[in-house]
């Protein structure tokens, strides 16, 4: 990989650095004045470093990360064929979200040990696999049958979940590498492109 090519993967970080850190100093604050739950302190910045400052910042931590890695994954996506993403991708789903799911609701420990292979660079080639496609009519109503399928399965999965852990809300369905949330993704991408 060259070096200009690590540079322009590079830049977009900075898009994401700039954001996170407003963000993070507004809900510093925030926590702070007006919801009262913290004291200011160096800490409060300090913080930022591990953890986001307010629950919902966590997708431009994880954003940093995917940037981090799109040079490696430019690279392996220019010398591999569809038949290897799409291999990639499958393993990508059992180890980042079926197995997670299975071992969550049948007690059964899944003894293979995938997570190099977990996270979201999946997300990635997912997206650049689907993107390669021209979606036709038939694949965009068999994407609206999954999105609403993945839509019932968040909803009736989270109340069942909720009332399971007596009324406290369960996010599980909710989580970016749920399998309902990777299909429903997909999707969703599938229909933007058609």
């Amino acid at each position: 990989i060259s070096v200009t090519g690590v540079q322009t993967c590079a830049l977009p970080i900075y898009k994401v650095l700039l954001p996170l850190f407003a963000w993070s100093v507004f809900f510093v604050f925030w926590n702070v004045y007006y919801e009262q739950s913290a004291s200011l302190s160096l800490y409060s910045f300090y913080s930022l470093l591990y953890r986001p400052a307010y629950y919902h910042l966590w997708f431009l931590y994880a954003l940093i990360g995917v940037y981090l890695s799109v040079p490696v994954l430019r690279v392996i996506v220019q010398h591999s064929n569809k038949t290897i993403l799409s291999y990639c991708v499958t393993l990508w789903f059992f180890s980042a979200s079926l197995i997670h799911f299975v071992e969550k609701f049948t007690g059964v420990k899944v003894g293979f040990d995938l997570r190099f292979v977990g996270g979201y660079a999946g997300y990635l080639i997912l997206g650049w696999l689907l993107g390669r496609q021209s979606p036709t009519k038939k694949d965009a109503l068999l994407a609206c049958v999954v999105a609403f399928i993945c839509t019932l399965i968040t909803a009736a999965g989270t109340y069942f979940l909720t009332i399971g852990n007596e009324g406290m809300f369960s996010g599980y369905f909710y989580g970016p590498l749920a399998p309902n949330v990777i299909l429903l993704a997909g999707s969703v991408f599938v229909l933007i492109r058609y």
